[in-house]
């Protein structure tokens, strides 16, 4: 079978889940300095969390992402920068998409290749847009 989208080749009927992939295409293109194993937290967020109901795992995995970068450890650390990013992404993504959630945004039978299409573009959107966020606030 030819690879979905070549941006995220692991992403496929058989793959990794949308979650697993934007996160794990960050950290391979160098915009993240996670670890490769860092990718396991994001397994159990595939399919929306809990189900079809929750965030799409693209949007999971960008905001698993700019909270590696910009999250906090501590009770003390502030967390407002975190939250302004990841806000301005979320809604970036309902705009270009129009939803936030898997259940909304499969609009075919979740195992069609054209399903399997969309879902690789949003994950492809996802990684561009984390990346010009963060290129953005590693420079201010």
């Amino acid at each position: 079978m030819a690879v979905i989208n070549e941006q995220v080749p692991y992403f496929d009927f058989d793959g990794l889940s949308c979650a697993e992939s934007t996160l794990r295409c960050l950290i391979e293109r160098g915009v993240i300095d996670a670890p490769m194993d860092t990718v396991r937290m994001l397994t159990g967020l595939h399919g929306g969390a809990l189900g079809p109901g929750g965030y799409c795992g693209a949007i999971n995995g960008g905001v698993a992402a700019l909270g590696w970068v910009l999250g906090r450890t501590e009770p003390t650390q502030d967390s407002k920068r975190l939250q302004r990013v990841e806000r301005e992404f979320v809604d970036a993504f309902h705009e270009k998409f129009g939803e936030y959630t898997c259940e909304a945004l499969l609009t075919e039978d979740e195992a069609s290749r054209s399903q399997l299409e969309r879902c690789a573009d949003q994950v492809v959107w996802a990684v561009e847009t984390v990346t010009r966020i963060l290129e953005r606030e590693r420079a201010s």
